[in-house]
């Protein structure tokens, strides 16, 4: 092969170990801590998450308003009808619970979907940077002499 051609496949070797090594520095380290799940247990893992960060966000605003009921509008805590208000607060919770227990699925399946592409991405650029590797060594080895040297350099090192 020419010169020129030897420069191109290092420039598209390089081109390859560039994008391989922006990927691992980003995007790499979280899809490895993705994939160490199946997706099931990835959003089931990450929608317990997301009921427990809700459940305790809604009972804040629900211990807000009773705040707000009884120190900022004067309500006395006596004439409060704890039956309607516990029913109330129920379905409020319930609906935060299910509205973003859907949110959430929904959200993690999809990062999930998309941290597989990129992973699909990295490894069919790492088996053409393997290719361009291996074409090179091919070019690289030394053929074989059948001649009458019979020097060390001239044996075949693959038989190892």
């Amino acid at each position: 092969m020419a010169k020129g051609c030897d420069a191109l496949i290092d420039e598209k070797k390089i081109r390859l170990m560039t994008r391989l090594a922006t990927y691992d520095k980003y995007e790499g380290k979280i899809d490895q801590k993705i994939h160490n799940y199946y997706q099931s247990d990835y959003v089931y893992v990450n929608n317990w998450w997301t009921r427990i960060t809700v459940f305790i966000g809604s009972l804040i605003l629900i211990g807000w308003y009773l705040f707000d009921q009884v120190f900022i509008k004067s309500v006395s805590i006596i004439e409060i009808d704890y039956k309607s208000f516990a029913i109330k607060a129920a379905i409020f919770l319930i609906l935060n619970l299910l509205v973003y227990t859907l949110v959430s699925t929904y959200v993690y399946t999809r990062k999930y979907h998309q941290s597989q592409r990129r992973m699909k991405r990295y490894f069919q650029v790492l088996g053409e940077l393997e290719k361009y590797q291996s074409s090179s060594k091919a070019e690289e080895e030394p053929k074989e002499n059948h001649g009458a040297d019979i020097s060390i350099t001239g044996i075949n090192h693959r038989i190892l």
